[in-house]
């Protein structure tokens, strides 16, 4: 495991008013070393149920959403759904069960062709019954590989800095 991350949540609307975190994992796939993005829901508080989590900015990536039914949580979404695949914009559905309070969704994921990640998405979530909708809060998500020049950029700044150091200490040195 890369990253794992924890983040408080809320949403309201008539007559719903859900709070929780959402814990958000990165994995390094140990079959061909590329990334897959967890998420597991865990309300704590509040009146209603969580319908649906929505995530954005996975666009440019290959992505295959799933979710597991074993190990932690009780609650498995019924669906994920590509909403916008230019933007990467994927929403997972728990349309037959929704997730209440005191129990927890299953970790549902994106496994992606990615090699590098960076905290550039972001979720939110929706309730059941008033279909309020929560702020949008970031996480973790694929970016691309830095350009080479981009890499050379900066090692030409570090490389100056050195020099500009070295020359400051034997200026110093020669004074003394």
């Amino acid at each position: 495991m890369l990253e794992d991350l924890l983040t408080d949540f809320s949403l309201s609307g008539a007559g719903e008013a859900i709070s929780g975190t959402i814990q958000n994992r990165v994995v390094r796939s140990d079959l061909d070393g590329t990334l897959i993005f967890t998420w597991r829901i865990l309300p704590d508080a509040g009146t209603g149920d969580v319908l649906a989590f929505r995530l954005t900015d996975f666009g440019g990536f290959t992505l295959d959403a799933d979710w597991r039914i074993d190990g932690l949580g009780t609650v498995a979404p019924t669906t994920a759904r590509y909403l916008d695949v230019a933007n990467g914009s994927v929403n997972f559905l728990f349309d037959l069960h929704e997730v209440p309070v005191a129990a927890s969704s299953n970790f549902f994921y994106l496994n992606t062709n990615a090699t590098h990640y960076a905290m550039t998405g972001s979720f939110d979530l929706l309730c059941a019954e008033s279909g309020c909708l929560s702020p949008s809060y970031q996480t973790f998500a694929p970016t691309a590989v830095p350009a080479p020049a981009t890499l050379w950029l900066l090692g030409s700044g570090l490389a100056g800095i050195v020099t500009v150091a070295k020359r400051r200490k034997n200026k110093n040195a020669d004074r003394g």
